[in-house]
């Protein structure tokens, strides 16, 4: 079965070039590494500002790193921020001493059209690593750049375990979603607003789904079991110049699929688009194990 989405990557391995200190999380500073070194690469005007440029529809920076609606915005021309065809995914661990040589793994995910541009996006996360990440700036070697692509969709199972691996950010009616107000309708309809808008704005064509249906069943169902806890962490802003509080949930959730079927081909891209707010950066990621 063909994903609704066509998704290619790479995974990295880097080695510590000397003794280093790494944060709780990497995520952030990395995404901001990855997007002053995509410019970088792509500026051909040396302009200071993106806005303005003759060049702005065919460069490869904005469309990566601050995607605009474009010129049939449709559905996307409601949002202020439209959902950029990237994901940089470090892991999430805990804060970390490194030596020298201790390996650092980091996933790119291409989405639609930004495929493309791999080899320049490629080249941007090696230039992230090579000038260093962490509060010693500890520069990274490039071990391996594997290319990396979703496999062919299996069937759909009668039901899977849902692993939060990073935190999950979701918002309902302005809020974040909390472990006791966690429910599947939370989650499904996070993902299918999520890939639905990748879609439209970097895919060949928008999603032929009826919404209104997947709506009415992912709030008609209930998790099986769930083991899941707020886990707290904050970024610092460089624009903002301020750390900014960034908790989700982390734990593993167990989904029943029957009758969720329509919701099977969503949950297998998952893993490669990850789900909620600050994806780009690696949160909500999540790993699907059928069973």
């Amino acid at each position: 079965m063909m994903h609704l989405l066509e998704i290619a990557g790479f995974e990295f391995r880097f080695a510590a070039r000397a003794p280093m200190r790494l944060p709780g999380y990497t995520g952030s500073a990395c995404r901001g590494g990855f997007g002053r070194a995509l410019r970088r690469a792509a500026c051909v005007t040396g302009w200071s500002v993106c806005p303005g440029c003759p060049l702005l529809a065919d460069c490869a920076y904005p469309y990566i790193f601050e995607t605009p609606a474009g010129p049939d915005a449709g559905i996307l021309a409601d949002y202020e921020r439209v959902p950029n065809p990237f994901v940089l995914a470090p892991a999430w661990h805990d804060a970390a001493s490194l030596a020298a040589g201790d390996a650092v793994t980091m996933r790119l995910v291409l989405i639609g059209r930004a495929i493309e541009h791999s080899a320049l996006a490629r080249q941007a996360v090696i230039e992230t690593a090579w000038h260093g990440i962490g509060p010693d700036r500890g520069p990274l070697d490039l071990v391996s750049a594997e290319p990396i692509a979703p496999p062919p969709a299996a069937a759909c199972p009668d039901r899977v375990t849902i692993e939060l691996l990073s935190p999950l950010r979701l918002v309902e009616k302005g809020r974040l979603v909390g472990p006791d107000a966690l429910r599947p309708r939370s989650l499904l309809l996070a993902l299918l607003r999520r890939v639905s808008l990748l879609a439209q704005r970097h895919g060949p064509a928008p999603l032929d789904l009826d919404y209104r249906a997947l709506k009415a069943l992912a709030e008609a169902t209930e998790f099986e079991d769930t083991s899941v806890r707020w886990t707290e962490w904050r970024r610092f802003s460089g624009r903002q110049q301020r750390l900014l509080p960034m908790g989700g949930l982390l734990g593993a959730l167990s989904l029943p699929l029957r009758g969720l079927e329509p919701f099977w081909p969503l949950l297998s891209l998952a893993p490669w688009v990850h789900v909620g707010k600050g994806a780009t950066m690696g949160l909500g990621a999540v790993r699907i194990i059928a069973s």
